[in-house]
C-alpha cells in the first residue's frame, strides 16, 4: 500500500491537474456507485460532472471540483444544478481537499436555500476508497505516477535548502530516508554509505545504469575533504550489501541500477517525507500567521513561515555539526539555543523582509524555540529523525568511519544529576505521558545501562523551589517580589486551576519530612538514586578551592541585585554545585580515558558551568582538563549515535527531545495569573479539559504578542531555584 504517495499526489493537485484529478475521481466513483455516469462533455456539464442513472430524470448529481474555494464552488454549483435540473434531489461534491465538520453549515444552506441534500467526498474518503484496494486504488496509482513521480524526481533537491548543492541535498534526503529506516542492526558508517550510494542512484533503472567508477566518483564528490581510496572501500563496501536486496548488478560491465521493487519503496519514503514535511509547513504557517493576527496567504506570512522554516533548519544543521565536532576531536561543547539569536540575525541580513514587511526577531525566535522545545505530536518525530540525518550528514564531513568515532565514547556507567535537569523533569507530570520527552530522555538513558543518581545538596536545592512555587501561589501577584518560580510559571502554563497546585506538588513531597519524599520519588520513578559525595574531602584542595570560590562568583552575581539577596544562601548553592563539580573529577581520577572514554559525568542545564570550568582550568594551568559536564541535549544525541543505540527502543528514540533546553516565560506573575483566572472565570461552566486548553491558548497568544518569551534560556534557572523568603 502507498497511501503516503496517494496523500502527496492529492495535495499537489494544482489548476493544471484538473483533467487527471478528474480521471481519478471519475474512476473511482464509477467503482463506488452503481449507475454512476460521467456527464461531462465538450459542449458543456450544466453544472455537474456525473449523475446516478435511474431510468428516469436523475435526483442524485456529482460536481468534482479542485477549487481552493470550495466553499464559493459548491453555492455556484447548487445555483446551477437547481436552475438546470429542478429535479435534483441530492448534491455530492468531490474534492481532493480536507473539509470534516466544516461541511456541516454548508448541507444546511444549499437545504434551507435549493432544496438540495448535500454530502461530500474529500480527501479522507478518496484515501479509504484508495486504501480498500481494486479499480480505486489502480486510479490513484495512475494519479500519483503522473503527479508525484516527476514531482519527487526534481524535487528530492528542494528539500534541505540549507545544504549548497542539489546533490548534497539529495544525498541528505537519502539519509534521512534510512534514518527512518534503521533498525539499529547496522553500524553507522554501514547506514550512510547505503543511504549515499542510493541517492547517487536515484535516477537509474535498468536502461540506464551507472558504472562503479561513476558512483565511487560522485560519492567521492559529496565527501571531497576525505580520503579518496577510504571513501572508495566503504562504497564497495555498500554496493556489495545492497546488491543482495536493493540493486542490479551487470557484473560482465559492472554496472548498477535499483531495482524496481527498490524503487518503489524509496518513492513511497519518499513521499511519506514530504507529507511529513507538509505537515510541519502547515503547523509553521499555523503559528505564525496567529503570532500576527494575518491570514495565510498575505505576504508578510509567507515569507515569516520561510524565514522560521529555514532558520529551524540550520539550526539542527549546526547542532549536528556541533555533536559531530565534539565526538571527533574529543573536545565537549555544550549544545542548546543559545546561538538561535544569530541564526535569525544571519537569515535577516541573508534575506531581508520588505520595508512593509518587517517582522520582530524576537518573535521569529520565540516560534523556532517552541518548535524545539515544545511536545506536540504533529511534528515531533518527524524534527526528531530530521535532527538526527543532519547530525549523521555532519558525522559524514568529519569522517568517512562514522562508527570508529562513536565507537570511542563511553558504553555505560553514571550521570549526577543537577537540579536543574529534576525540575523539567518534574513538570513532565503536567503534559500527557506520549508528550513527556524530558522524561523519557532519562528513561532511555537508565533502559541504555546509565547508572543516574543525585546528590543530597540537589535534593536539597530541588525541595526549596517546590516550597517557594507554594509561597508564590499563596502570595497576591502584586505582593511578589521577582519572577515566578520556574515549576509555577509551568503549572499555570498547563491550563489547570492554580488553586490546585497544592494537590499536584504533593504528588512529590509531603509536609513532615518532604526531602526524604522527593528521594523515594525519584528512585521509585525515575530510577535515580541520592549520594553522598563522600569523594569530594579526597580530592585536590587547589581544585576544590578554585571552583568553590569560581561558583561563589557566579551565585552572588546572579544575585546581587535582587531585593531578597541572601549572601549565605549565595555561598551554600555554590558549595553544591562545587562538590557535583569536584566530585565526578575525583570519580574520574580513578579511571584513565580520553574525553568521551570516562564514565562519570554532571547532566546539567546551567550553562555557567562551562565558564567556571575554563576559570578553574586557567586558574590551575591545566591544559586538556576534561570537563565533567553533560548537557542534556548531548546526552540526546550521544544515545542516538554512541555505543548503546542497539538498547534504545524506536519507540523510545522518537519520543526524546529535539532539544533539551529549557527556557522560562518572561512574564510577571501578575499576568500569568490575570490571563488564567481571566480565561477560567469565563469558561467555567465547561469541562476541565476543555478550560485547560482554552487557558494553555490564551497563554501562548499572549506570550507572541509580547515577543519575550525565549529572550533568555534556562541559564539563570538556578537563581529560581533556592530563594527562601
Amino acid at each position: 500500500m502507498r497511501l503516503h504517495r496517494y496523500e502527496l499526489a492529492l495535495d499537489l493537485v494544482r489548476p493544471g491537474d484538473w483533467s487527471r484529478f478528474e480521471r481519478f475521481a471519475q474512476r473511482v466513483l464509477g467503482n463506488e456507485f452503481a449507475g454512476y455516469v460521467a456527464t461531462a462533455s465538450a459542449s458543456g456539464d450544466r453544472g455537474r460532472d456525473g449523475e446516478l442513472y435511474s431510468g428516469a430524470e436523475p435526483t442524485v448529481m456529482f460536481q468534482i471540483s479542485i477549487a481552493s474555494d470550495w466553499r464559493a464552488k459548491v453555492r455556484a454549483t447548487a445555483t446551477t444544478i437547481r436552475e438546470n435540473f429542478p429535479q435534483a434531489k441530492v448534491l455530492v461534491f468531490v474534492t481532493n481537499l480536507a473539509i470534516g465538520a466544516e461541511w456541516d453549515d454548508i448541507r444546511e444552506e444549499l437545504r434551507s436555500k435549493h432544496g438540495l441534500f448535500s454530502e461530500p467526498r474529500a480527501r479522507d474518503w478518496l484515501l479509504d476508497r484508495a486504501a480498500a484496494g481494486g479499480a480505486a486504488e489502480a486510479a490513484a496509482e495512475q494519479l500519483a505516477s503522473e503527479i508525484v513521480d516527476p514531482y519527487l524526481h526534481d524535487g528530492v533537491g528542494e528539500r534541505h535548502q540549507t545544504l549548497s548543492t542539489i546533490e548534497n541535498r539529495a544525498a541528505l534526503t537519502y539519509l534521512e530516508m534510512r534514518w527512518a529506516d534503521d533498525t539499529h542492526e547496522k553500524g553507522l558508517t554501514r547506514l550512510a554509505f547505503e543511504g549515499l550510494v542510493r541517492s547517487v542512484l536515484r535516477d537509474t533503472k535498468s536502461d540506464r545504469r551507472m558504472g562503479r567508477a561513476e558512483i565511487k566518483a560522485q560519492v567521492r564528490a559529496l565527501l571531497p575533504t576525505h580520503d579518496p581510496g577510504t571513501v572508495d572501500r566503504f562504497t564497495d563496501s555498500a554496493l556489495l550489501r545492497l546488491t543482495r536486496a536493493a540493486l542490479r548488478h551487470w557484473q560482465a560491465s559492472d554496472e548498477f541500477c535499483l531495482s524496481f521493487e527498490e524503487r518503489v519503496r524509496l518513492s513511497e519514503s519518499m513521499a511519506t517525507l514530504e507529507v511529513e514535511e507538509r505537515g510541519l509547513q502547515q503547523v509553521v504557517s499555523d503559528r505564525v500567521c496567529r503570532a500576527l493576527g494575518v491570514d495565510p496567504d498575505q505576504e508578510i506570512a509567507r515569507e515569516a513561515t520561510e524565514r522560521v522554516r529555514r532558520v529551524l533548519d540550520r539550526f539542527l544543521v549546526s547542532r549536528g555539526e556541533a555533536f559531530a565536532r565534539s565526538v571527533v576531536t574529543g573536545d565537549l561543547r555544550e549544545l542548546g539555543l543559545g546561538a538561535l539569536t544569530d541564526f535569525v540575525l544571519s537569515d535577516i541580513g541573508a534575506q531581508p523582509p520588505g520595508p512593509s514587511r518587517d517582522v520582530d526577531p524576537a518573535l521569529i525566535r520565540d516560534l523556532v524555540v517552541g518548535f524545539l522545545t515544545e511536545s506536540d505530536e504533529r511534528f515531533h518525530g518527524y524534527l526528531v529523525r530530521l535532527a538526527g540525518s543532519y547530525t549523521l550528514f555532519a558525522f559524514l564531513t568529519e569522517t568517512p568511519d562514522v562508527q570508529s568515532a562513536v565507537a570511542k565514547m563511553f558504553t555505560g556507567g553514571e550521570l549526577g544529576l543537577d537540579s536543574s535537569v529534576i525540575l523539567p523533569l518534574l513538570a513532565d507530570t503536567l503534559v500527557e505521558v506520549e508528550h513527556r520527552h524530558f522524561s523519557s530522555l532519562l528513561t532511555a538513558a537508565r533502559d541504555a545501562g546509565i547508572d543516574l543518581w543525585i546528590s543530597a545538596g540537589a535534593i536539597e536545592e530541588v525541595e526549596r523551589h517546590l516550597n517557594r512555587t507554594m509561597v508564590c501561589a499563596r502570595t497576591r501577584p502584586a505582593d511578589w517580589r521577582g519572577e515566578p518560580p520556574y515549576l509555577y510559571a509551568r503549572y499555570l502554563e498547563s491550563g489547570r486551576a492554580l488553586a490546585s497546585i497544592g494537590t499536584w506538588i504533593e504528588t512529590f513531597v509531603g509536609r513532615k519530612r518532604p526531602e526524604d519524599d522527593l528521594q523515594l520519588y525519584l528512585l521509585d520513578n525515575h530510577g535515580v538514586a541520592t549520594r553522598n559525595l563522600d569523594r569530594v574531602d579526597a580530592a585536590d584542595p587547589d581544585l576544590w578551592t578554585a571552583a568553590l570560590m569560581e561558583w561563589q562568583r557566579v551565585h552572588q552575581a546572579r544575585r546581587a541585585t535582587r531585593p531578597d539577596y541572601d549572601e549565605l544562601m549565595a555561598i551554600h548553592l555554590a558549595r553544591h554545585d562545587a562538590e557535583s563539580y569536584v566530585s565526578i573529577l575525583a570519580r574520574r581520577q580513578e579511571t584513565s580515558a580520553s574525553p568521551f572514554g570516562y564514565s562519570s559525568w554532571w547532566l546539567t542545564l546551567d550553562r555557567s558551568s562551562w565558564h567556571v570550568h575554563e576559570a578553574v582550568s586557567k586558574e590551575l594551568g591545566r591544559r586538556n582538563f576534561a570537563a565533567p559536564m553533560m548537557s542534556p541535549d548531548f546526552l540526546s544525541n550521544y544515545l542516538l549515535f554512541g555505543p548503546l543505540r542497539r538498547l534504545v527502543p524506536r519507540t523510545l528514540e522518537t519520543a526524546l527531545p529535539v532539544v533539551a533546553d529549557v527556557q522560562l516565560s518572561q512574564y510577571v506573575p501578575g499576568e500569568l495569573v490575570s490571563i488564567a483566572n481571566e480565561v477560567r472565570l469565563r469558561g467555567k461552566d465547561l469541562p476541565e479539559a476543555v478550560i485547560r486548553r482554552q487557558v494553555r491558548d490564551a497563554l501562548d497568544e499572549a506570550r507572541l504578542r509580547r515577543g519575550t518569551l525565549a529572550s533568555a534560556n534556562f541559564e539563570d534557572i538556578r537563581e529560581h531555584l533556592a530563594a527562601v523568603d
